[in-house]
């Protein structure tokens, strides 16, 4: 079974479709035995309805009847694939993406904990590069193919994955800095994914949005209290890449 991970917020019209869109690109990898696990995070539309309706053999879907962190959740899913399933790694998603039908069985043919793909805003241009290759340690985590070892090793140094103090901003820059402190290099790689970008609030209703975007702040606030400095600032840049770096 080759597990992907995706979880939406749809409140908006554009939502539903989109999601949709990136579930059946998800499902046409051509790896083949996809297992899909879809978790609506509250939405307010007709997500849940659609999502039951699909359910079935190497479909899963799981829903929170009000939005909640999405951090909170990619951390129990995460325990769920790689204890309870025995999953080896597992493909995370957004619900605003579509992806190349080669992207999930290229990314694992790259032996790294964390392996990411890089977004484009042109859905014509998702052709399979002439060489696929890593253009940086920098990993995004957009769609991310994350292995059951290099999870291990950030858990089993911290005690947790991703830290729950932030509701969903900077928590992969958090993630970043954690990783070079034990060491892990990630690679993303030249395969493009279209990615709209934020959809869940620049699509939404203002109040809606409003609610999403205001969250930036307190975790910006978070992560210079944890980390005395702001990803934006040089020092983030340095300690990412430094592989003597211990946190």
């Amino acid at each position: 079974m080759n597990p992907v991970s995706l979880i939406c917020y749809n409140t908006a019209p554009a939502h539903l479709p989109m999601t949709v869109d990136a579930i059946v690109s998800a499902v046409k990898q051509d790896i083949g035995n996809v297992g899909m696990y879809v978790t609506d995070n509250g939405s307010t539309d007709l997500t849940w309805d659609v999502l039951q309706a699909m359910e079935g053999e190497g479909f899963h879907v799981s829903r929170y009847a009000h939005n909640i962190s999405p951090v909170k959740i990619a951390n129990r899913m995460l325990h769920h694939f790689f204890r309870d399933c025995g999953y080896q790694y597992v493909l995370g998603i957004p619900n605003d993406v579509i992806l190349p039908p080669y992207l999930y069985s290229e990314m694992l043919k790259v032996p790294r904990g964390f392996v990411c793909a890089s977004e484009t805003k042109d859905k014509d241009a998702l052709a399979r590069p002439d060489e696929i290759r890593a253009v940086c340690e920098h990993t995004p985590m957009s769609v991310m193919l994350i292995r059951k070892w290099a999870w291990e090793a950030i858990v089993a140094k911290d005690g947790y994955f991703l830290c729950e103090d932030y509701f969903h901003y900077y928590s992969d820059n958090d993630l970043a800095l954690r990783m070079a402190a034990c060491g892990i290099r990630g690679a993303q790689l030249n395969i493009p994914f279209w990615h709209s970008g934020s959809a869940s609030w620049r699509l939404a209703e203002k109040d809606v949005a409003d609610a999403i975007t205001g969250q930036s702040a307190i975790d910006s606030h978070t992560f210079q209290g944890r980390w005395g400095f702001l990803p934006r600032e040089s020092r983030y840049t340095e300690l990412a890449s430094d592989f003597n770096f211990r946190g």
